[in-house]
């Protein structure tokens, strides 16, 4: 079976398939400046078990200069939902983003905020 093809969004650039890998992720990652708008959004070509991407933004000082990740998800049954995790441990989001990349797998969401009413409030 082929390999599913991603893409990365940054705030800079973008990258199709061929050129994504665990080391273009890790460096973006360390890139990442506290308090400078940096972010990473991860799509599959075809959704992960309904997930259409995953994202990490740069450490924040308003929320103790922790990372976000937050997944989307779609289906026509339930629509837009997107969940929301902070974390200051720089493994934990290099961890998620090789999963869903390389294994497409989601992360467990039990610790993850649901925070679909954003979205659904624009």
């Amino acid at each position: 079976m082929d390999r599913q093809s991603f893409s990365i969004r940054t705030n800079f650039d973008e990258f199709q398939n061929d050129e994504v890998d665990a080391t273009l992720i890790s460096q973006i990652i360390n890139s990442f400046s506290p308090n400078e708008w940096d972010f990473l959004v991860l799509s599959p070509e075809l959704p992960i078990q309904d997930s259409t991407f995953l994202q990490a933004g740069s450490p924040e000082e308003m929320v103790d200069f922790q990372y976000t990740l937050e997944i989307g998800f779609y289906n026509e049954n339930n629509g837009r939902a997107i969940y929301r995790l902070y974390t200051k441990d720089k493994n934990v989001v290099m961890e998620y983003l090789i999963d869903y990349w390389q294994e497409g797998k989601i992360p467990d969401l039990l610790l993850w905020e649901d925070v679909s009413q954003e979205i659904n409030d624009i």
